[in-house]
């Protein structure tokens, strides 16, 4: 749950950062061929950077012998799960994640219903060929959209006599299949529905295919012709999710675009610019995975790397002490993101050496056998588990367990 929580921040922030850059780089540019590739590749890219994966290796020195579960019949010990009261109860998270199942359900329903309302309208149209065009002319009193590379008119405006400027613009829409880039985005919306970036994105995937339609219109017909149909359509929209239509709420920022000039002066910079933003974005959002690599001293220095943790359920990597008579463990379990617990209980990070020193003290050396036990997920950086094996051994218990499960794997807290 924290790990699908986190995830969706990740995407959330790619895709501002993403929209940012359009924002300021490629808004007032007319190349959108380009844009249109960006806005939808971005927004894609925002969901699947956070999944990659880069992995480093690091390396474990033994003081004696490392074994795995189950080898060479090694006894060890099996861990015993338990969930605190916190993981018990209903939490924060589970809260946040209830109120966003429920955004994406309504989000997806409202997109189902204007698919099924535009089917509905496009059955009972009738096909007829106008000015060369195929079009399908509703009954209803609509006007012209593209639904799924239909061009969808409605009688009332097929006798207009701007209707050929009209059937234009919608067919730069049905020719080059603008409606899979609308349906692209609304889907992705769906996901990021608390997100206004993730609106700002989507709506700027609509503005630039709008663009697009305009400004191949213009090229072949009289602009002061077209603004004043645009104009005399502003009423009995169509107002659904995948639709294109001619009169589009953005009316303001289509005729400011029309009537601008091309600026292809800074273009190339502009697009070399999306290499660094590219590039911090997925070294910030991306995923580590420390592979542990074990130097085998019997072996002539030769280095022995552990399987996958990921696949692999758990490594473990152990030095005991030769038949103990009562042994102890102190237990620490690394979470994500930060979270330290201790013998069960969450602890600051800074604060681990003196609560290991506590626990020491309150024990007898003569009575216990002390083992140290750190149960961590992979993700988790080496140098913390390296750092607490450390102030183990400095608190005299050499004898240590490192215990590392799956990224995957639910959270667990080791006691024996």
């Amino acid at each position: 749950m924290e790990d699908v929580l986190y995830y969706l921040l990740k995407v959330a922030i790619g895709t501002a950062v993403f929209y940012i850059a359009y924002h300021f780089l490629f808004q007032k540019s007319k190349h959108f061929v380009f844009n249109r590739f960006y806005l939808v590749g971005s927004f894609i890219a925002s969901f699947i950077i956070p999944h990659i994966t880069f992995k480093a290796s690091s390396y474990l020195r033994p003081t004696s012998n490392y074994f795995s579960y189950g080898v060479n019949g090694a006894d060890v010990l099996e861990p015993v799960t338990y969930a605190t009261e916190a993981e018990k109860s209903i939490g924060f998270q589970e809260v946040l994640l209830t109120i966003y199942l429920v955004g994406v359900i309504y989000f997806f329903i409202k997109l189902v219903y204007g698919y099924r309302v535009a089917a509905r309208i496009q059955k009972r149209c009738r096909e007829k060929v106008v000015n060369g065009i195929n079009v399908y002319v509703s009954e209803d009193n609509v006007r012209a959209f593209t639904f799924l590379n239909k061009i969808i008119i409605g009688k009332n405006i097929l006798n207009n006599p701007s209707i050929a400027v009209v059937l234009n613009h919608e067919s730069v829409h049905s020719r080059e299949k603008h409606f899979y880039d609308i349906l692209i985005a609304e889907l992705l919306l769906i996901l990021q529905w608390f997100n206004p970036f993730g609106w700002l994105h989507s709506q700027a995937i609509r503005n630039n295919l709008e663009f697009r339609a305009d400004d191949m219109v213009i090229k072949e017909s009289d602009i002061q012709i077209y603004l004043s149909t645009m104009l005399s359509m502003v009423q009995n929209r169509v107002k659904l999710p995948l639709f294109t239509e001619l009169n589009s709420s953005n009316l303001k920022k289509r005729i400011i675009m029309m009537k601008s000039k091309n600026q292809n002066r800074f273009a190339g910079l502009a697009r070399l610019l999306l290499v660094p933003v590219f590039a911090v974005l997925l070294v910030s959002l991306s995923e580590k995975e420390t592979v542990a690599v074990v130097d085998d001293p019997n072996k002539n220095d030769k280095v022995h790397q552990t399987p996958n943790l990921k696949k692999d359920k758990s490594v473990t990597v152990a030095t005991l002490s030769p038949d103990p008579v009562n042994r102890h463990y102190i237990d620490i379990f690394f979470k994500k993101h930060g979270r330290v617990l201790l013998r069960g209980k969450e602890v600051p990070l800074e604060d681990i050496s003196g609560k290991i020193v506590l626990e020491v003290e309150k024990l007898d050396p003569d009575k216990y056998s002390l083992t140290g036990l750190i149960k961590t997920y992979t993700e988790i950086p080496l140098k913390q588990i390296l750092d607490v094996k450390e102030i183990f051994n400095n608190h005299g218990i050499e004898d240590l367990i490192i215990d590392t499960v799956s990224y995957k794997k639910p959270t667990e807290v080791i006691v024996f």
